[in-house]
């Protein structure tokens, strides 16, 4: 649950398996980024560090994932869907 406000924790950890090709497991690390997402201040520390990542296709899949989270869980995000999907469009450019 620390991940949720100090995503900083998670993400070398889920860096470390961005290549790894088990289905279940890339839905986890995708479920996992869109959980650590919606709080203050984390959506910015995730997409910095998507931004670096090699593996596009999980980026992209993230990137839908937090958005629906964002979506789902729109009283409780830092932002509303409309300003993620914006601020992630920005940042993340294929």
């Amino acid at each position: 649950l620390r991940g949720r406000t100090h995503p900083e924790d998670i993400l070398p950890l889920l860096a470390k398996m961005q290549g790894e090709r088990d289905k279940r497991v890339r839905r986890m690390i995708i479920h996992v980024l869109g959980q650590i997402s919606y709080k203050e201040g984390c959506l910015e520390k995730v997409i910095s560090a998507l931004s670096k990542w090699t593996d596009r296709d999980l980026v992209r899949r993230a990137a839908a994932e937090i958005l629906s989270v964002h979506r789902r869980y729109e009283r409780f995000s830092a932002k509303s869907y409309v300003e993620a999907r914006k601020y992630i469009e920005q940042r993340l450019k294929e």
